[in-house]
């Protein structure tokens, strides 16, 4: 079933990339807690400093290089609230953890959700993993977004 869903999500990303673009206001969603399996709604998000969404898969290359790429460069982040999003079950994402973030596993400013109704993709319109969004906590409104992108430097220089 995973397997259908990864294709899946391939063929819309590519269908997809050219027509979309990433939400200039942070829409409204429902993911889960990745500890708890609790629901997580745009209503609990911080309202000062940055917000991150990681939308990632375990296995990509690129995710695993941005989130260790994150992980090396976390004090830049410490205005920052980043939420890693994936579809993936949480088996896979505690090894994801362990083996390339596990300097994030409690950090207060990092929580790791699950995207089990597969919102993310029709609300935020990604195109490539990882695809990271970056927003003004205050505003809600889109600062940069990166498709495809591995290097945490590139987001850290929009951090003031």
């Amino acid at each position: 079933m995973k397997k259908l869903i990864v294709i899946l999500l391939s063929v819309y990303f590519t269908s997809h990339a050219a027509a979309q673009k990433a939400p200039v206001t942070i829409p409204d969603f429902t993911f889960y807690l990745l500890q708890n399996n609790q629901p997580f709604k745009q209503d609990k998000l911080p309202s000062s400093g940055y917000i991150v969404f990681n939308y990632y898969d375990p296995g990509c290359g690129h995710c695993q290089k941005m989130a260790a790429g994150i992980a090396k460069n976390i004090d830049k982040f410490s205005k920052t609230q980043i939420y890693f999003v994936t579809i993936n079950d949480k088996p896979y994402v505690d090894g994801f953890i362990e083996m390339y973030i596990p300097a994030l596993k409690n950090r207060k400013n990092v929580v790791f959700l699950h995207d089990k109704d597969i919102e993310f993709i029709p609300k935020f319109n990604p195109t490539q993993y990882p695809s990271v969004y970056l927003y003004d906590a205050k505003t809600r409104k889109l600062i940069k977004h990166f498709d495809g992108e591995e290097d945490a430097r590139k987001l850290v220089t929009y951090l003031k």
